[in-house]
């Protein structure tokens, strides 16, 4: 099972690579996807507090997502906070999101070798997703 959801993850990867050709928000994706590890790497040498991760897959998860992270930084201000995107539009909307000097990103597709990528870069504390 987990060969042919990772085997349909690739083809997701493909086709979004393929679309990119034709759709804005497709393309917007793609190379945000080819980016976000270099960004990543970029980032961490500024790190100098643990982790705390919340993904919102679109710019709606970001705003429910807003205050669970809002009353945890300023209850506790020793977290770097990295927000990821699977959204185009959520990521291009909230890019430059700098509150709690938050990072954000694009979410690598979900392939064991840049799952396994990503975490090693972050190392989260603390993972949130939205929608939960």
């Amino acid at each position: 099972m987990r060969r042919i959801y990772t085997f349909f993850i690739w083809l997701l990867g493909g086709l979004i690579g393929l679309f990119s050709f034709f759709n804005r928000k497709a393309r917007l994706r793609y190379q945000g996807q080819k980016e976000v590890f270099s960004q990543l790497r970029q980032a961490q040498k500024q790190w100098q507090k643990p982790v705390i991760w919340f993904h919102a897959a679109s710019l709606g998860e970001f705003e429910q997502g807003r205050p669970v992270w809002e009353c945890i930084l300023n209850k506790n201000s020793n977290f770097q906070l990295i927000i990821t995107f699977f959204s185009p539009s959520g990521y291009e909307v909230r890019q430059h999101y700098t509150d709690f000097g938050a990072r954000v990103f694009y979410l690598p597709l979900d392939m064991p070798s840049q799952a396994r990528r990503f975490l090693d870069l972050v190392q989260p504390r603390a993972v949130f997703f939205y929608p939960l």
